[in-house]
């Protein structure tokens, strides 16, 4: 198993996790949050919280795991509450989207714009909440490190970071600069962007590592609330909320189907093709959308059959969206799109939805499946 470097540290502590190390250690209880993709439901997950328990064994810890595949920091913020929060108060918030910010394509604006309203979320809805935000390996972004370049994921990531005294650990570069010594390969030992049990164990050591450095000291003698500073963002999604189809009105085609049936072929995922969906299949199919707030998406299930729709907000010039993904053909794969992200938050908007009578070349149909919408505001 891989032991942490011992000439180099790939965190940056910034304000600390000292409010954890009091809420733990005098308390003798508290909370850890894991938030992220498919790969916070790995193993090193669990390394991790055996750790805790071994630093505090007298501490009644609970655990939540949030992770979500093939999603990142914009679906993050938006289901923070249901998820995370509503689990009641966070002491110790470890999150991670690099991997899927990269892999979606979400673009600079919006890794800032997700990434800074899951930490304002959650440190409005608990000042004192301390943060670890991790940067995930993937070749794309050992890649970039190896041309001297700092991947644009990590660097808008950290901007959050460092603006909200986030602790941030590395292991992206870690990773990298690892390989480059020498010391093990990715093709032998950690093997894929979900780690081997070798790769897992190295992200368990270098998060001990973190915190053998935050909790250093003995524990303060009470928690200080972090700052909550200006947004970078003025668009951050920070009020993010998920809804349920059925507040869709003026429905022309579209209809909510609550034991969907796969006819389209390919794999449907576990948890996603059970929720009741808002599904229109026909070119000209519609509806609207009554909300206040600064963004509006759609959260569809796009399999081989997923369409191109048209979508029109307070009146403005219809915009296409094409549904359909690369996986699409042999996966009925969760996709979050944002619609719109920059509008007034103190006007009622419309959002207006129909089916185009286009649609991909490899998709065989022009369904939109739609499992929530995602609004920044209500």
């Amino acid at each position: 198993a891989p032991t942490p470097a011992s000439t180099r540290n790939y965190f940056i502590l910034r304000n600390g996790l000292k409010n954890a190390q009091h809420v733990f250690e005098t308390t003798k209880q508290g909370t850890v949050a894991f938030v992220g993709g498919s790969i916070t439901g790995m193993d090193w997950r669990k390394l991790v919280t055996a750790d805790l328990k071994r630093r505090i064994p007298e501490a009644k810890l609970k655990f939540v795991l949030a992770g979500v595949g093939s999603t990142g920091s914009t679906y993050g913020a938006l289901r923070l509450d249901r998820d995370v929060l509503d689990r009641g108060k966070i002491d110790l918030l470890f999150e991670e989207a690099a991997v899927n910010d990269l892999a979606i394509g979400r673009t600079a604006d919006e890794q800032v714009r997700g990434m800074e309203g899951i930490v304002r979320h959650a440190r409005t809805a608990n000042p004192d909440v301390d943060i670890v935000m991790m940067h995930f390996a993937c070749p794309i972004k050992v890649e970039d490190y190896n041309q001297g370049k700092t991947p644009e994921v990590i660097a808008s990531h950290e901007k959050v970071a460092e603006h909200y005294g986030v602790a941030s650990l590395d292991l992206t570069l870690e990773v990298t600069e690892r390989i480059n010594r020498g010391e093990f390969t990715w093709k032998d030992d950690f093997k894929s962007l979900h780690p081997s049990p070798f790769g897992q164990k190295l992200y368990a050591n270098s998060i001990a590592k973190l915190l053998d450095a935050a909790w250093a000291d003995a524990p303060t003698a009470a928690t200080i609330p972090h700052p909550l500073p200006d947004k970078l963002d003025a668009f951050c999604y920070d009020e993010g909320k998920l809804f349920p189809p059925r507040v869709a009105t003026e429905q022309k085609g579209f209809h909510i189907v609550t034991d969907y049936k796969n006819k389209e072929g390919g794999k449907v995922r576990k948890g996603w093709s059970e929720l009741p969906q808002l599904i229109g299949e026909k070119p000209g199919d519609s509806f609207k959308l009554t909300f206040t707030g600064t963004a509006v998406g759609i959260m569809v299930i796009a399999g081989p059959a997923a369409g191109i729709i048209e979508h029109s907000v307070d009146g403005s010039a219809w915009v296409k969206k094409d549904l359909f993904t690369r996986h699409s053909p042999r996966l009925h794969l969760q996709r979050l799109y944002t619609l719109a992200a920059e509008l007034d938050p103190g006007k009622e908007h419309t959002l207006c939805v129909r089916i185009s009578s286009e649609r991909n070349v490899e998709s065989i149909g022009n369904n939109c499946r739609i499992a929530y919408f995602a609004i920044n505001g209500d």
